[in-house]
């Protein structure tokens, strides 16, 4: 028997507020607070904004951070590290900094979301296109089909170099969302 998938809390963070007023969706300012200042040097406006809006989603559903699954879900991930990476490869004199390689990989925001949450839990990255958010809820849906429990799902991008692709990224926003296979 199949089990449906229901929503016990969500959270969505993004500096550009005014972009989702027309939709009435309440969004969170980032929380500095919840990544220590040395690391907080460290992460992206990205990963703040995740872990931001993921705590927030476990706090609403009273969930302890270490104990859930996760799924994070991107087009680029980190693609404004990576592109700045990458433009610099052409040029000999210029060092890459081991930190922006550190965070240029798909998975930089999980990992962080996994140190700061002190999660073992397992944690999936995915990036399918156009069709990355669709994926995530098949993802999290998959999981809860084999095994009851909760699910955080985490959908983000920042915006895209727009030589890249002007026609997606056009804003920064993370929706975080955590799912069940019961209704409480």
């Amino acid at each position: 028997m199949m089990k449906q998938l229901y929503i016990k809390s969500y959270a969505v963070c993004t500096p550009d507020e005014s972009a989702l007023a027309e939709f009435q969706i309440p969004c969170v300012d980032i929380d500095k607070t919840l990544i220590p200042a040395g690391m907080r040097r460290r992460t992206s406006l990205t990963t703040r904004m995740a872990i931001t809006a993921a705590s927030i989603a476990c706090e609403k559903a009273s969930l302890e951070q270490q104990d859930i699954a996760s799924i994070f879900a991107s087009l680029g991930g980190e693609i404004q590290i990576t592109d700045a990476l990458c433009r610099l490869l052409p040029d000999d004199n210029e060092l890459l900094s081991p930190t922006q390689f550190h965070n240029s990989v798909h998975n930089t925001t999980a990992g962080y979301w996994s140190i700061l949450s002190k999660c073992q839990a397992p944690t999936t990255a995915i990036a399918a296109a156009d069709d990355t958010f669709a994926m995530g809820l098949i993802e999290a849906y998959s999981q809860l089909q084999q095994e009851s429990g909760d699910r955080l799902l985490v959908c983000y991008d920042v915006l895209w170099p727009q030589y890249l692709a002007a026609h997606i990224g056009n804003i920064a926003l993370v929706c975080a969302s955590i799912f069940c296979s019961s209704a409480e």
